[in-house]
């Protein structure tokens, strides 16, 4: 997935509701490789604790699967990231929720169309 591309999915998963950071975390994701937060820093240009504030709040929709690969030698495990859903279905929640946001400005429209 192109840069341009990512960063324009990105924008549009913000004004969906998310944070930026998760929007752009995603986005990386989008792309179907798995990644390493060092991964989604370089390609994002978010801090590291930003990228682990992305991983908390994408992980309990089931968004982000986490695996670990073994380093060479010593040390802990490296995290990494892939999706844990469909991108059809990420895509579906996204729009499930606009959905739901446009009927609620719609309702609060038509009653401060009653109210005048």
């Amino acid at each position: 997935m192109s840069l341009k591309k990512e960063e324009e999915i990105a924008g549009l998963l913000a004004d969906a509701g998310l944070r930026k950071y998760e929007a752009k975390t995603l986005a990386v994701l989008l792309s179907g490789r798995e990644v390493t937060s060092k991964d989604i820093e370089k390609a994002t240009g978010l801090r590291q604790p930003e990228v682990s504030l992305a991983i908390k709040g994408l992980s309990p929709r089931g968004w982000i699967r986490t695996s670990y690969r073994k380093n060479p030698g010593k040390g802990r495990p490296t995290h990494v990231y892939s999706l844990g859903k469909k991108k059809e279905e990420i895509l579906e929640e996204v729009l499930s929720w606009e959905r739901k946001r446009i009927a609620e400005i719609e309702k609060s429209m038509e009653r401060l169309r009653e109210l005048f």
